[in-house]
C-alpha cells in the first residue's frame, strides 16, 4: 500500500501537468503566409476597371474610389458616392493568376449620386466577385474569374 499511494500521486501530477495550458502552435495545415499578407494592408485608390483584354469598362473621370484592407480582415472604402464595408479572407482555391482572396457580400450607405452611380454599381459588383489579387510594387490588381480587373495604386500618407 505504501508503494501504491506515491504511484497514484505521481500519476495525478502527470495528469494535472498535462492539463496546464500550452502554447498554441500552428499545425502545418494552418500555416498562414505572413510574408505576402501585410503588403495588402492599407489604403488603395482605384485607377482603372478593365476587362480581360485590358479594355477599360468605364471611365472613372473624377470619381474617387478607394479600398482599405485591414489586418483584421475587414475592408471598407468610398465607392464614388457611398461608403461600403465588408470582410475578406485570403483562402480558397488557388487561382490561375495571383493569390486567392474572397470578399464577403458588402454593405453600404444608400445615397444617390447621379454622376457616379454607374461607376459605383460596376465597382461594387466586380469587387464582390474578385477571386485573386496580385501586388506589384505600389499597384494592386484584383481579378474575377472572367478576367475583369480592378487596378489600384497604393495611397501614400501625404495623398490622403
Amino acid at each position: 500500500m505504501k508503494l501504491i499511494f506515491p504511484g497514484i500521486i505521481i500519476i495525478m501530477l502527470a495528469v494535472i501537468a498535462g492539463c496546464v495550458a500550452q502554447d498554441e502552435r500552428t499545425s502545418p495545415d494552418e500555416v498562414v503566409n505572413t510574408t505576402s499578407v501585410p503588403v495588402l494592408y492599407g489604403n488603395w485608390m482605384l485607377k482603372e476597371i478593365s476587362d480581360m483584354n485590358n479594355t477599360p469598362l468605364i471611365s472613372l473621370e473624377d470619381a474617387k474610389v478607394t479600398v482599405n484592407f485591414s489586418e483584421t480582415y475587414e475592408l471598407s472604402g468610398d465607392s464614388g458616392c457611398n461608403r461600403y464595408f465588408g470582410t475578406y479572407n485570403l483562402s480558397g482555391e488557388k487561382p490561375a493568376y495571383g493569390s486567392p482572396i474572397l470578399i464577403s457580400p458588402l454593405g453600404s450607405t444608400m445615397m444617390f449620386c447621379q454622376d457616379t452611380m454607374d461607376i459605383e454599381n460596376l465597382f461594387l459588383q466586380l469587387l464582390q466577385s474578385v477571386r485573386s489579387y496580385t501586388i506589384d510594387d505600389q499597384s494592386l490588381y484584383l481579378q474575377d474569374e472572367e478576367g475583369n480587373l480592378l487596378l489600384f495604386n497604393r495611397i501614400v500618407d501625404d495623398e490622403k
